[in-house]
């Protein structure tokens, strides 16, 4: 197997200046990156990750936790990581967790072990003080607002105020809302901003698939008082 020796060999430069190549390095005149970008080449030359991440105590590795990858909402978080994870060079691996526990504590093991560098969290089922503890491993980023935690995040609450807002101008007065998981940090503000506005609720939980919005469908259908909006 071809190594760093047998490049500088080959593009008649130091071991040194090799390496300073395949790490990017800014100091290394144009005539010798391009003899080593050429042994590489015809010396059919593959880095071994394994041993960079050994040397560097890094992967370039960013780990996703996400409940499903087909959802609108979540699939869209997912593209701006992964345009965020090109444009820094890094790579990115998710974990489609179904909101099962065990399938969350996989990306959790995944951080202790030093497979990935940092987690992101867009939505979880375990409990922060299980999450939390995994820090000491790497930095973790929540994409739902918790206090004193790293958090990028949607202000649900005032986002709902406003969807309520503008159908009340369109002459809504009884308004139903769709929830997921009716627990959940992002449902309960918007619950919150729901309840300071309707005074008959019609609150639909568990709506996270297309079967279930064809369940409030039907639910709607056989209520005799229903919502307009």
């Amino acid at each position: 197997m071809t190594n760093i020796r047998d490049l500088a060999r080959e593009a008649n430069v130091s071991v040194t200046t090799v390496s300073r190549v395949l790490n990017d390095h800014p100091y290394v005149a144009n005539e010798k990156r391009q003899a080593v970008r050429e042994a590489i080449v015809k010396l059919g030359y593959i880095r071994n990750q394994t041993a960079v991440h050994l040397s560097t105590g890094m992967t370039k590795t960013v780990g996703v936790m996400l409940p499903f990858v087909d959802h609108p909402y979540h699939a869209a978080i997912l593209q701006g990581i992964a345009q965020a994870a090109f444009d820094a060079s890094y790579r990115f691996l998710t974990w489609q967790t179904n909101y099962v526990e065990t399938h969350e504590q996989l990306a959790l093991d995944a951080l202790a072990q030093q497979e990935i560098d940092a987690l992101i969290v867009v939505s979880h089922s375990l409990p922060l003080s299980a999450i939390l503890p995994y820090e000491r491993y790497g930095p973790i980023v929540f994409c739902e607002h918790h206090e004193d935690v790293a958090a990028v995040y949607i202000d649900h609450y005032t986002a709902f105020q406003q969807g309520l807002a503008h159908l009340r101008q369109q002459g809504h007065t009884s308004i139903g809302i769709c929830l997921g998981r009716p627990d959940s940090t992002n449902s309960l503000a918007r619950k919150h901003a729901y309840q300071e506005v309707v005074r008959d609720e019609f609150v639909y939980e568990q709506t996270l698939t297309i079967e279930d919005g064809a369940t409030v469908a039907r639910r709607w259908m056989q209520q005799k008082q229903r919502p307009t909006a």
